[in-house]
């Protein structure tokens, strides 16, 4: 597969989402129903419908790249459902 390891002077997984008053605003782990962007060779690729599958490996499907107008980076293609782990990804948003 074509998934790069996060740099190792990264800091690790960025986490966004929605800011709902009165509660923590910090969310640290990757839950279903989330989204991802995923180190692929030199671009990013986005991930929706993500399933924790246990262990630190995910499933989810590719929606499209940031910067790459092609279909299929390597051997991963927009629409094809993939399994990954946590240190591919490099951030994770909650819809």
């Amino acid at each position: 597969m074509t998934l790069r390891t996060r740099p190792t002077d990264h800091f690790g997984i960025f986490f966004t989402g929605r800011y709902v008053p009165g509660t923590n605003v910090g969310k640290y782990w990757i839950a279903n129903g989330d989204r991802v962007d995923l180190h692929v060779e030199n671009d990013l690729a986005h991930v929706i419908d993500v399933t924790v599958l246990g262990d630190g490996k995910y499933r989810g499907r590719v929606a499209s790249f940031h910067e790459s107008p092609e279909d299929v980076i390597g051997d991963i293609a927009i629409g094809r459902e993939i399994e990954f782990e946590d240190k591919h990804v490099r951030s994770c948003m909650t819809p």
